[in-house]
């Protein structure tokens, strides 16, 4: 048997009186349908007699027998049946007998009884908690037991006081509730002996006399002045007395009173909340003083000197006194100034006066638990909880009870929990004092910590009162900063919201103790530096603790991890880390374990720890306020301390781009509103919506992973936004949990029950794929079962079917598959925890538990020598210090916080092991002494504590035997911490299995919470979050009155005067930071300023005449940066233009094309912060982009990051949603893809002409778009007619502006419209201005080629007529006017003196030769010149045969293209790469960490081209992706984009180049020749100005020298007229020593289709064919030899390695002869699958290897080295 109350026994000795009653009384209970329309069960006993019906007819024949039943009763009983029973069957049938007898409602008498206790055993926000809720007859018998524990109350009761009963007898007598006769009740209180009162005035005396001391005695005259004490409000003053017996303990009145006599609330808080003044009434002068409660409560004698009222008063106190007189107020006090006590000290005392809740809306989740330790700490109150996310299934339903019975006077919470049904409901059952809202600068958009969710705190506040019939309780705001436009905010939003004026105080900023300083500091030296500051403020300061802040949370570790490798106790701490972690770190700190924290600004506020010396900022704060409250964490104990902030400029766009980072934009919230109207809706008209059902829609998808980041923190944003504009309400979460964990060990093993159960294949495969995820899940993690249906089926495809086959959404398919896996026995259901166990050492679980079990039965046998007589009721003192010390005395290890902590530990117990309620009531006096009433006697007292360490020592014995059976063996001698996974029920079957307790609980899972929260209370375990899958919903109702109405401008305004105060409020930081530099004084002058002057009249002092600064997304140094170190007006006009500006830029050669693209593109990220994903730019070439991307990051680092820069070709593959890697797999044979098709697609889908299922064209371009806003382009007027339609699509060309339209900005040149021949056409650049209604800007500097070379190249275009720039000439840039026209070359070389020379030679051999000599000269001149500073460039390729002869037989290394068709997925250099990366395709690595997965190069002695290849293409996805950890799946994706642009423009080598003058478009050299040979002079005009473009775009490569050669005969058309100061023309007579016949080469790569590819296949794998192809590499020489039948490609050794195919022989037929060497350029890759279906029946191996060549081939019987090859 389990311990009895003290109260349980034999009926007492007017135990006839009671048997009386019960002989007169029917004891009735109905079950009624849920619509309260029918009647289904009656259950009723009378005279010891049962009665029972059920039934769905026949009720009222029933009813007729019940009344007979009851014929001889006098009384009718029953739990609640005043509101519930008897309305019900006086409706159904009003001539029932027994609807007129006097009635005895245990509901009624239950507070009167039990006033300590109001819910006892059966009572429950109204309601009786049904053992068996079909069974009536059961209910009957649990009222009549509640009835006798009540009759023996009132009986103990009036032996004590008869008063009382006498008085309650009183005020029921004669009154009628809800229509029937109350004087059942009256009767009870007769028979328990109760007197008679003559009349009310004498009842109003007897209350006086009773309630002496405890309430106002003017308020007695004004409560009964309000209220009728003979009608039905009678009842009001026997409740109030009953409450008052008791008050200042825990009790409260129960919800039921206040809804069923809504007047008791007035009545209470005319006797007890409103001072009387007057100094004889005893009770007002100790309650609402509040110096005597401050000193009751927190010990001090007086409040702060500081800061002061006008008057010099203490303002602390000022506000606690408004406080105390329930007045609304905001309060703003600097950091360490006591903000919080002027809560906690009116919340307590309201608790005291008359049981209230405040409730504190704060947004420290991390930090709550260590805010409510403090109090209880300070206070010694036991009355302070918290509700927040990391709070264990026990831990919060311990915390709802305490607020349930009235254990808590002070409940923090987040502003998110308001959403959750749980908390809203147990808030219902509290009258709520007060609201506070701690930081509460997070509800104004100017604050700098704005949250929306805290704007639903009003509204919550409104509703609840409504719902409780209650008065709006007062408001108090507090902060440590707050502007006066925040103060503004607040007061106006509170007045608007809940009518209430809020007194101000304002305390200022300053802290006198602060010693505040700026260090500035280079990046290599900062961590170093730190270490120095932090050390040698631990040296001078032993005791002391630092903070070091920084912005990122990847900071926060590497700062960590450098101290603590330079020898110091450091710990990180940010949001990313477990509760459990956080919670370690919290407590070690504030114990003085941990010296050094590294935090972001997680943990900024909340924070008290008294001896902070040091407060080190290593990044730049995002505001001042945001400082201060860091800052204020030091010094607390109002001593000096320092506050020193590093100061590295390139940190300043951290904190702009964390803030862009959040940010929203209108269009993302009308998506997201356009999104919710598509939702369904559910019978109440409302949308059940997780954020990751929403992110799944298409339009939302493309947008938000785009932008990357918390999706779910933007779109909860944007609801709440949409909120507060009218457009929605959101309510409740709804939440659906499943907690259980798999039976099976392996997916085999649960195989035959998925097979038997013959589910559907995908449900098969949702099993499969739970089970998968379970098995890989960390025991204290949470699933959220969107994520999970997301991770198996990633298709969207997929996941719709899944969604339409079962008519759920995802999620809630997958929790209902939990629960048929739970069913069919895969998993075990039930509650899932976890805990850490320590399981050596010190804190090993066992010896812990062992030392407080000790201390607790010491400290109750203390308990009980010190006060043997509690046993007989009344309330006895108990000093927590004293017993303490006592403790000590006799050689216990023991302290106040373990005492405090076990005795509220027994107003817990018994809950589960004795009964339901707690075995001690407590009162908090003041300080160390509490008020102690035992509710059990001593020994029952005992013997329950005994039996709850019984339970917490089963609980450790089992959580250490499977922590040490999850170790291995060489684990258990290291593990000294264990994380434990296990379920209730194995505790419970734990329980069944032990003899003694299972004989002695008869609540084993009550008994178990139980266990594991003492457990955890005393640190033994550290309780955490069991494995479960959540789907957590939010609830939306939208406004029908808005349906159609779209998210607007006015709409936004708030959310982006939000944003641009943030930005403003950064640059304040940086003056601050500036004037800190210069002296710290006027940056402290500053900071006072920004919180005390108008906001206009503080940019007016600190940034007049600068005021453009403050609309700035980015630093001024930055702002240089991008535009004004462009020191071009045009440049800068261009670059800063407004956002939606559309602009055509014409722009010369070397005006800086790509790099006013990159400037632009920076200033739409930087300046206007711009969404990186928004932006696209499209370049001409891979080369180009590459480029491009490079000097975008070098000029803004990562934030340029997530910028799409692409091709066309690879922008239309990307918007079409096709895969390089897909197509080029699929055609590995030739690699071949159609590009214009591919940009066609695009067109197509974006246009709408081709459909997209489920979506109109509008929507289709939306998705496909993914949320672009700009599109940037390069080289526009080499666009053709197919990239013409791409770029009008994207930019939406066809479009009404406002619709969708992009803004668009190309650049171009039609000067170098050089590729008609591929179908650019120079009308598409002419026609821009019409197509995009915009202006066109020219930009002509040259900052590339001298003065000279400019105006030859002006000389030669401006024989053009149809020209775009006819009257804007290029120019040199204005920075070189003033140096040398021929530039350094002027002074330099005495033959040209810089000058474009035109050198005359008799041919292409001596051509050949002059320009080597040329080369030479310019070398001899300057000898630093390196090979690669030359550029020669022909007409076409044939020019250049020669020259590349010629310098390779000299040994001048070159830089030649390849013949575009390349296939280089099959290199193998680039085959092994990427096979090696899809080995670790599910891996995710850095894109630096890809170099080490390059294979081991072959060089044979030569440069291995392909090898550098994919270095620079690795560097490129480094500097694309900012080096972000990625899954490699995403690098091999994009590789064979890069591949594929690689083989349409592929060079080799580096040196000399060697290209035609249309492969060196976009390139610039310093030293550049244009070949003579291949120019001619077409008929046709307009070829004609083809030409001379093509020409000028050669010329204006040149950089500082330009040599034009001319052969004698036939010699180049379009120079022969270049005249000027500028050319210089000279005849150049060569020395030579090498014959025409050693250089007259030509050169040509051996396509696949001129190889045998089958060839080495066809041997066998150990055939020595193989092992020579794997020696060959890149250079090697092979020698083509007939061999009668075709012809073999050997190598030096001899040994054939491959074969022409017929067309190959075909080609060389009769010209082997002319062959001087094949060169192989590479090994290639071939398979039998690529190989075609005739020849795979003669191959021997699966793949093997080709050699790829070019063949060098003598030209010199040509009749002129000019003619183009036969072959």
């Amino acid at each position: 048997m389990a311990p009895h109350d003290k109260n349980a026994g034999a009926i007492p000795s007017n135990g006839l009186a009671f048997d009386h009653i019960m002989a007169q009384t029917l004891a009735l209970d109905l079950e009624i349908t849920k619509d309260g329309q029918k009647l289904k069960h009656i259950g009723a006993i009378c005279q010891g007699q049962r009665f029972e019906w059920k039934g769905a007819t026949g009720s009222a024949q029933a009813l007729r027998d019940l009344d007979a039943f009851g014929d001889q009763a006098r009384y009718v009983l029953g739990h609640n049946i005043f509101n519930h029973d008897l309305p019900f069957l006086k409706a159904i049938s009003p001539g029932l007998r027994l609807l007129d007898l006097p009635v005895i409602d245990t509901l009624y008498l239950s507070p009167l009884a039990f006033p300590q206790n109001p819910y006892h055993r059966l009572v429950k926000d109204y309601k009786l908690v049904r053992s068996s809720l079909s069974d009536p007859l059961e209910d009957v018998r649990l009222a009549l037991s509640v009835f006798e524990d009540q009759w023996v109350s009132f009986t103990n009761m009036g032996e004590r006081c008869l008063e009382i009963l006498s008085f309650y007898k009183h005020c029921f007598q004669e009154g009628r509730f809800n229509g029937f006769s109350g004087n059942g009740l009256a009767a009870v209180f007769n028979l328990t002996g109760a007197g008679c009162i003559e009349n009310d005035y004498s009842a109003r005396d007897q209350f006086i006399r009773l309630t002496d001391g405890l309430v106002c005695r003017q308020g007695v005259d004004r409560a009964y002045a309000a209220m009728d004490p003979a009608g039905p409000e009678a009842p009001i003053a026997a409740y109030s007395l009953a409450w008052l017996m008791v008050a200042g303990s825990n009790s409260v009145l129960p919800p039921w009173v206040r809804h069923q006599f809504p007047k008791v609330v007035p009545f209470l808080k005319a006797l007890r909340d409103i001072p009387c003044g007057y100094a004889s009434c005893a009770y007002c002068r100790q309650t609402h003083d509040p110096d005597a409660q401050l000193k009751r409560f927190f010990g001090f004698d007086a409040f702060r000197s500081t800061p002061q009222t006008i008057d010099g008063a203490s303002l602390q106190r000022e506000v606690v006194l408004k406080g105390l007189q329930n007045e609304p107020l905001m309060a703003i006090l600097p950091t360490g100034g006591g903000k919080s006590l002027c809560y906690q000290l009116p919340a307590l005392v309201r608790h005291v006066r008359r049981g209230l809740l405040t409730v504190v809306i704060s947004p420290l989740q991390a930090l709550m638990k260590d805010q409510v330790d403090n109090l209880i700490n300070n206070t010694g109150t036991p009355f302070a909880a918290a509700i927040y996310g990391l709070l264990t299934p026990p831990e919060r339903g311990e915390v709802i009870e305490r607020v349930r019975m009235g254990d808590v006077a002070l409940l923090y919470i987040s502003p998110e929990q308001l959403r959750s049904r749980s908390v809203r409901q147990i808030l219902a059952q509290r009258e709520i004092g007060c609201w506070v809202f701690d930081e509460a600068h997070c509800l104004s958009k100017w604050g700098h910590d704005f949250r929306p969710d805290y704007l639903y705190a009003a509204r919550f506040i409104r509703e609840l009162c409504l719902e409780q019939n209650l008065d709006l309780p007062p408001i108090a705001c507090f902060t440590a900063t707050a502007k006066p436009d925040v103060i503004e905010e607040i007061t106006a939003y509170f007045q608007s919201e809940l009518k209430q004026s809020l007194w101000l105080f304002e305390g200022g900023v300053e802290r006198d103790n602060l010693l505040f300083d700026v260090l500035p500091i280079g990046t290599a030296e900062k961590l170093e530096q730190a270490f120095d500051i932090v050390r040698q403020h631990l040296d001078e300061h032993p005791e002391a603790s630092v903070i070091v802040y920084a912005a990122l949370r990847n900071t926060t570790e590497e700062i960590c991890d450098y101290l603590v490798r330079k020898g110091l106790n450091a710990e990180y701490f940010h949001a990313g880390l477990e509760g459990h972690e956080k919670r370690r770190i919290i407590e070690e700190f504030v114990a003085g374990e941990i010296r050094v924290i590294c935090a972001t600004n997680a943990f900024g506020m909340g924070i008290d720890k008294s001896n902070i010396r040091l407060v080190l900022h290593y990044d730049l704060p995002g505001s001042l306020e945001n400082y201060l409250q860091e800052a204020g964490r030091a010094g607390r104990d109002m001593k000096p301390a320092n506050c020193i902030l590093l100061y590295d400029s390139k940190d300043s766009e951290t904190q702009f781009r964390l803030a862009a980072y959040s940010e929203l934009n209108k269009d993302e919230i009308q998506r997201i509103l356009k999104c919710l109207r598509r939702s369904r809706l559910n019978k109440d008209n409302e949308i059940v919506i997780t954020t990751q059902e929403l992110l799944r829609d298409e339009e939302l998808a493309r947008v938000f992973e785009k932008d990357g980041g918390s999706s779910d923190t933007k779109v909860r944003t944007a609801v709440s936004w949409l909120e507060r504009a009218d457009f929605l309400e959101r309510n409740q979460n709804q939440t659906q949990v499943f907690q259980g964990k798999p039976l099976v060990k392996t997916i085999e093993e649960a195989e035959p029950i998925i097979q038997r159960c013959k589910l559907p294949q995908m449900m098969q495969e949702l099993w499969r794929g739970i089970l998968f995820v379970l098995f890989n899940t960390a025991s204290n993690t949470g699933l959220s079962a969107d994520e999970i249906a997301e991770s198996l089926f990633p298709s969207a495809n997929r996941l719709n079917e899944l969604e339409r086959q079962f008519g759920l959404t995802a999620a809630q398919v997958v929790i209902y598959a939990m629960h048929e896996m739970a069913a069919a026995g895969l998993l075990d259901q039930g509650m899932m925890l976890s805990a850490y166990v320590h399981l050596k050492g010190k804190k090993n679980a066992s010896r812990q538990l062992t030392m407080v079990c000790t201390l607790e039965e010491r400290l109750l046998k203390l308990m009980q020598e010190e006060a043997p007589d509690a046993d007989s009721g009344g309330w006895v003192d108990l000093d927590i210090n004293r017993l303490n010390q006592r403790l000590q005395n006799d050689g216990e290890e023991s302290n106040p916080v373990t005492l405090r902590q076990l005795v509220k530990g027994l107003m817990q117990d018994g809950k589960g092991l004795a009964g339901s309620h707690g075995s001690i009531d407590l009162q908090h006096v003041g300080g160390s002494l509490y008020r102690l009433a035992l509710q059990r006697s001593w020994s029952a007292i005992q013997e329950t504590a005994a039996l709850r360490r019984s339970v917490a020592e089963l609980i450790v014995r089992v959580l250490v035997e499977k922590a040490k059976n999850l170790l291995t063996d060489a684990q258990k001698g290291t593990t000294s911490e264990a994380l434990v996974e296990f379920g209730a029920n194995e505790l419970d079957d734990a329980i069944r299995h032990d003899l003694f307790l299972h004989s002695k609980i008869q609540k084993p899972l009550a008994a178990i919470d139980r266990g594991l929260m003492f457990l955890h209370d005393h640190k033994i375990i550290a309780l955490q979050h069991g494995l479960a899958v959540f789907r957590q919903a939010m609830t939306i109702r939208l406004n029908p009155q808005h349906r159609r109405r779209q998210y607007t401008l006015g709409d936004y305004k708030p959310l982006a005067v939000h944003y641009r105060e943030r930005r403003f409020q950064f640059h304040v930081v940086l003056e601050y930071v500036n004037l800190a530099l210069d002296k710290v004084a006027r940056a402290i002058g500053l900071a006072l300023d920004y919180f005390s002057m108008p906001r206009q009249n503080f940019i007016k002092k600190y940034f007049d005449g600068r005021q453009e600064i403050l609309e700035r997304a980015t630093s001024v140094e930055s702002y240089r940066q991008i535009v004004e170190s462009l020191n071009n007006p045009v440049q800068i006009g261009i670059v800063g233009s407004a956002v939606r500006y559309n602009n055509l830029v014409l722009a010369g050669p070397g005006a800086g094309k790509t790099r006013l693209v990159v400037h632009r593109c920076a200033y739409l990220l930087r300046v206007e912060r711009i969404p990186a994903g928004r932006i696209l730019i499209m370049c001409f070439n891979h080369n180009a982009a590459v480029a491009l991307r490079k000097r975008l990051v070098n000029l803004v680092g990562k934030d340029a990051r997530g910028v799409t820069v692409a091709t066309y070709h690879g922008a239309a593959m990307r918007l079409a949603g096709l895969s390089v890697r897909e197509m080029m797999d699929k055609n590995r044979a030739t690699e071949n893809i159609d590009f214009n098709a591919l940009i066609r697609e695009a067109v197509g889908l974006l246009k709408g002409e081709k459909e997209i299922p489920g979506l109109d064209p509008d929507e289709a371009r939306d998705h496909l778009l993914r949320g672009f806003s700009h599109i940037l382009v390069d080289e526009y007027q080499d666009i053709d007619q197919d990239q013409y339609d791409l770029v009008s699509a994207i930019a939406g060309r066809t479009l009404e502006e406002g619709d969708g339209r992009l803004a668009i900005m190309a650049v171009g040149d039609d000067d170098q419209n050089i590729y008609a021949f591929r179908g650019a056409n120079i009308g598409f650049i002419k026609r821009f201005q019409e197509d995009y209604q915009c202006g066109t800007t020219y930009m002509v500097e040259n900052y590339r080629s001298s003065d000279h070379i400019i105006q030859a190249a002006n000389q030669l275009i401006a024989q053009n007529r149809d020209r775009m720039k006819n009257t804007h000439p290029v120019r040199v840039d204005r920075q070189r006017k003033a140096e040398p026209r021929g530039g350094d070359w002027e002074p330099r070389d005495p033959v040209s003196r810089g000058r474009v020379q035109r050198l005359i030679v008799k041919d292409s051999f001596h051509q050949t030769l002059a320009v080597y000599e040329e080369m030479e000269r310019l070398r001899s001149l300057k000898p630093e010149l390196d090979w690669s500073c030359f550029a020669i460039l022909g007409r076409t390729k044939v020019a250049l045969d020669m020259m590349r002869a010629f310098l390779e037989k000299k040994g001048v290394p070159i830089r030649v293209g390849l013949k575009t068709g390349l296939p280089l997925l099959r290199v193998r250099e680039v085959h092994r790469f990427i096979s090696n990366l899809k080995d670790r395709e599910r891996e995710i690595r850095r894109a630096s960490e890809l170099f080490a997965c390059l294979p081991d190069e072959q060089t044979n002695g030569f440069c291995n081209h392909w090898t550098e290849m994919l270095k620079e293409m690795i560097q490129s996805y480094v500097d694309e992706t900012a080096d972000t950890e990625l899954p490699v799946s995403y690098f091999v994706n994009w590789i064979y984009e890069a591949v594929l642009e690689q083989r349409r423009e592929k060079t080799l080598g580096q040196g000399v180049f060697l290209s035609t003058v249309h492969g060196a478009k976009g390139l610039e050299f310093e030293h550049v020749f244009i070949l003579d040979g291949d120019w001619r002079w077409p008929a046709d005009i307009k070829q004609q100005e083809e030409e001379r473009r093509l020409l000028y775009v050669g010329l204006t490569r040149a950089k500082e020298t330009l040599s034009l050669m001319e052969m004698e005969k036939k010699g180049n058309p379009f120079i022969s007229d270049l005249h000027g100061d500028f050319i210089f023309k000279r005849e150049i007579t060569c020395r030579h020593d090498v014959c025409r016949e050693e250089i007259c080469r030509r050169y040509r790569v051996i396509s696949l289709s001129d190889l045998y590819l089958s060839y080495a296949g066809s041997f066998e794998q150990d055939n020595t064919i193989h092992k020579q192809l794997a020696m060959l590499g890149m250079g090697d020489r092979l020698q083509p030899i007939g061999n009668g039948s075709g012809i073999d490609l050997k190598t030096g050794g001899g040994y054939c390695v491959a074969r022409l195919s017929s067309k190959g022989c075909e080609l060389l037929s009769g010209k082997l002869k002319e062959i001087v060497e094949a060169r192989i350029i590479g090994m290639i890759q071939w398979s039998a699958e690529s190989s075609q279906k005739e020849y795979r029946q003669n191959l021997k191996v699966a793949s093997w290897e080709v050699p790829l060549f070019e063949l060098i081939i003598d030209s010199s019987q040509a009749a002129t080295a000019s003619s183009p090859p036969d072959w």
